[in-house]
């Protein structure tokens, strides 16, 4: 062993070598493994835990662009995103598709020459792909440190690219999120990246007017009230408060039968639901699973639970809408014939067993509370960065949901009157 070092490290010095072939066979095979140990090595992202602490996004009211009505309160909508400090440690976000990935490299890489003092951080999957073609980029090791030190994130993708970013930061606050769509339509994607350079400019200045989505928090109980550990519920610690964007979704999963719900609202009994299953939805996810199970489509400005029933056996059960201050309880009944699978935003919670029930609410009303220094209007929420005065939520429903637009019209427009 210590010879065949001896070897490599002659030859790398320049200094004679043993001239028979065996030695020069181990030498060039030693020689070649520690050179590939040694680019791995160099080519490995840093770690983010050296990055500094990351800075908190401040709200400032704007002037909303029609008189608000008499006791309505402060429009949501229009709302600028300022900095005491400008974001140093920015999360990339990216759809896995190669056309996307070289988005994200020319993002990068105008982000690492425009602006020295922003570090680019990569999740630990992407850095395996990128580390080449982003070699000053971070990762982190763990998932504090990201809560640590991000203090923004720009995804490339589609809507289930947001949804994955806004899940990294399930158990606490989300930066501020700068969306860039890369060929698939949805409801939360703003810019076109060829209009990467003037968003980011925006952001980072404080120009930006963001749309502040609402989150959902749920917990998980036994019928004895213990947290439940299970799944995702046992990441952070027990009893820890899992929030999505979209929605809570409860439901039969592979089990036959129907399952038997008993709904609670504000511990007051609502009704004892015998469904698939039931949808705990905000007004951002009142354009996904709700609406495909005939629940209402509601504004993202508008603070609300929605609750709507999966296939319910009842003619007579229909979605209802509760203030943001109820706190709702879904529970299994003891009487039901199965288990109930448990997903928040299209990812596996775990599985609910006969008597045990979820606790969904949002902030205050479940228990999640501000930092001192906070703003309490993104309490709980996601700051969105949004295209301007006009959020486009109007214009979205129609181009991509074709609201209410008349069949006939279609066939006409084909020429064909049959």
């Amino acid at each position: 062993m210590f010879r065949v070092a001896a070897v490599y490290c002659n030859k790398e010095a320049g200094l004679p070598c043993e001239k028979t072939g065996v030695a020069r066979a181990f030498a060039f095979t030693v020689t070649s493994a520690m050179r590939r140990t040694l680019a791995l090595f160099q080519q490995a992202l840093k770690s983010s835990s050296s990055l500094p602490e990351r800075t908190r996004p401040l709200l400032e009211h704007l002037t909303p662009p029609r008189r608000p009505l008499k006791g309505t309160g402060t429009n949501t909508v229009s709302q600028a995103l300022k900095w005491a400090t400008p974001p140093r440690n920015v999360l990339l976000v990216n759809k896995d598709d190669d056309r996307v990935r070289n988005s994200l490299v020319t993002l990068a890489q105008h982000l690492h020459d425009t602006y020295p003092g922003v570090n680019i951080l990569l999740e630990p999957s992407a850095s395996e792909t990128l580390r080449q073609a982003l070699p000053y980029a971070y990762t982190f090791e763990n998932i504090s440190d990201l809560h640590r030190t991000c203090d923004a994130v720009i995804t490339l993708g589609g809507d289930g690219t947001i949804l994955h970013a806004a899940s990294l930061f399930s158990t606490t606050k989300v930066p501020p999120i700068l969306s860039f769509s890369l060929g698939t339509l949805g409801f939360l994607l703003p810019f076109n990246f060829r209009d990467f350079r003037e968003a980011w400019e925006d952001m980072y200045h404080g120009r930006a007017r963001v749309l502040r989505r609402m989150r959902i928090g749920c917990r998980a109980f036994t019928s004895t009230g213990i947290p439940i550990t299970r799944g995702v519920f046992g990441e952070g610690g027990a009893g820890m408060i899992q929030q999505a964007m979209n929605e809570v979704n409860l439901h039969r999963g592979r089990e036959p039968h129907l399952t038997l719900l008993e709904i609670y609202a504000d511990n007051k009994f609502v009704t004892e639901a015998v469904a698939d299953g039931l949808i705990v939805a905000t007004p951002t996810g009142s354009t996904a699973y709700n609406l495909s199970a005939g629940g209402p489509i509601v504004h993202p400005g508008v603070d609300a639970l929605m609750l709507t029933p999966i296939c319910p056996r009842s003619l007579s059960f229909r979605p209802m809408i509760f203030p943001t201050s109820t706190r709702l309880q879904l529970r299994l009944s003891e009487k039901s014939r199965g288990a109930a699978e448990v997903s928040m935003d299209g990812r596996m919670a775990c599985v609910l067993n006969q008597g045990e029930y979820l606790e969904i609410g949002v902030g205050d009303g479940l228990g999640i509370a501000h930092k001192e220094g906070e703003e309490s209007e993104d309490r709980g929420g996601i700051l969105c960065v949004g295209r301007g005065e006009d959020d486009g939520w109007v214009q979205d429903v129609n181009e991509l949901l074709r609201w209410n637009q008349s069949f006939q019209g279609r066939t006409l427009a084909h020429g064909n009157g049959e």
